[in-house]
């Protein structure tokens, strides 16, 4: 695996998603607004039209392919409302853990960086000309979060069959609060009432926590807990969403906050409580990734979490980490990568890009401190 795309952005062939579906998936759109056109439920009172999901996202793919250092769009409620009562609907009837079949395009994190979206959609061809897997952390601290994540719910409710999101750590109220989630919605004119903040809420409660695909590749956001390495994957998938029981939670948060450690410290007697990071992170090693592999049935796991310079790491042998967010922070220059497995056995290719800054034209031009991350919109 190794194809890589160049590292100048390719604006020119940046197109929204045919706004035509495939018939069965046409049948299922009409199918789920059937099913939820009576939806009552009082935090989504407002939802109660048709949902004009190629009208949103065109506005989205919009405003981030053009964006311009500027205030953020603004919206009516009652659409946003009903697209998110149309992915709710959906995630929910989705298993914890899904089983999905090759080729399959893989997304890691995002964290916010719409143009970073729409590039990577766009290297790779859109929906529903692709199957793709997000591993999550789709909002967070980029120029577009809540666009971002607008974008990938509203691919979900048009392509149910071909885009499927899994649960990060910042697909957490509480997490998602602390990039200033909240704030973001009132400037978009969306927090006259609790109504989307509630709804967003519910869809972060009821997002799978896992995939495995071509009964290979389990595809996680976090990583392998000492919980989840001791229970396996037959009781992850009998996982409540939201959890319930204190295993439940525990299963939820390793998917979600699990980090790897790759060697542990020499001559280090072993504890009986399980290592974490200063945040509260469990730890897993290359041993555990190997040995859940064998327990499981499973070849590789696939997951995000960790920011990588090459956008793909391929450490242990066993896993493989793809970071999707380019030039995080603004601090790094680590690349953007989707990877993509084919549909042969065991063929896999990458597809990544960087950004390279320009020579400033005079000893004047300085780059702002954190770059279009520190734009506050």
């Amino acid at each position: 695996m190794g194809n890589s795309a160049s590292s100048k952005s390719p604006k020119s062939e940046a197109q929204p998603p045919s706004s035509t579906a495939p018939d069965d998936l046409a049948k299922v759109s009409a199918t789920s607004a059937t099913a939820t056109s009576n939806f009552q439920d009082p935090v989504l009172a407002l939802a109660n039209e048709a949902t004009d999901i190629d009208g949103i996202i065109r506005g989205i793919w919009s405003f981030i392919f053009s964006y311009t250092d500027g205030p953020p769009p603004v919206y009516h409620p009652k659409p946003i409302l009903s697209m998110l009562r149309d992915a709710e609907e959906l995630l929910k009837a989705e298993p914890t853990v899904l089983d999905l079949q090759t080729p399959q395009c893989i997304i890691g994190d995002l964290h916010g960086q719409g143009d970073t979206l729409i590039t990577l959609l766009s290297l790779t061809e859109t929906p529903p000309k692709q199957n793709y897997l997000f591993l999550g952390n789709f909002a967070g601290q980029g120029f577009a979060p809540h666009e971002t994540l607008f974008l990938l719910l509203a691919l979900k409710v048009k392509y149910p069959f071909k885009v499927h999101l899994l649960k990060g750590n910042l697909e957490e109220a509480e997490a998602i609060v602390a990039h200033d989630f909240v704030g973001g919605l009132t400037r978009r004119n969306l927090m006259e009432n609790a109504f989307v903040w509630m709804a967003m809420e519910r869809i972060f409660q009821v997002m799978p926590l896992a995939a495995v695909v071509g009964n290979k590749y389990f595809c996680v956001h976090g990583g392998i807990g000492p919980r989840l390495l001791k229970a396996g994957l037959p009781r992850l998938r009998k996982v409540e969403r939201p959890p319930v029981i204190p295993l439940d939670f525990a299963l939820t948060l390793e998917c979600q906050w699990a980090c790897l450690r790759l060697s542990p410290p020499k001559n280090k007697m072993a504890s009986p409580i399980p290592e974490m990071l200063n945040d509260g992170s469990p730890l897993f090693s290359e041993a555990d990734v190997a040995q859940f592999c064998q327990q499981n049935g499973v070849q590789v796991v696939i997951r995000s979490r960790q920011v990588v310079n090459d956008g793909v790491l391929n450490l242990p042998a066993q896993m493989l980490t793809v970071w999707s967010a380019v030039s995080f922070l603004d601090n790094f220059r680590n690349m953007a990568a989707v990877l993509i497995i084919d549909s042969q056995p065991d063929k896999a290719s990458i597809i990544r890009y960087k950004q390279v800054d320009m020579e400033p034209e005079s000893l004047d031009d300085k780059k702002p401190m954190a770059g279009r991350n520190a734009i506050n919109i």
